[in-house]
């Protein structure tokens, strides 16, 4: 985690306290991660979860295309 804060810092600004504040943005955005260069693709970020109950689990979040809205 302090890893991911250092590298998130240059794109949020202000105090250290702000990056970990801000990181749950960057966390559910495979884009923002990827901008970042913190991904290898923007289409979808790849999470190993570890349980409460010590199991396991990997999560795939996919990037959804921006919705549109005719005014």
């Amino acid at each position: 985690m302090d890893a991911l804060l250092a590298a998130l810092q240059p794109y949020v600004g202000g105090p250290a306290n702000l990056a970990k504040e801000l990181a749950p943005n960057f966390l559910i955005s495979p884009e923002l991660l990827h901008a970042a260069g913190l991904a290898e693709t923007a289409g979808s970020s790849r999470y190993d979860m570890r349980l409460a109950d010590d199991g396991a689990l990997i999560v795939e979040l996919a990037a959804r295309p921006p919705l549109h809205r005719d005014r």
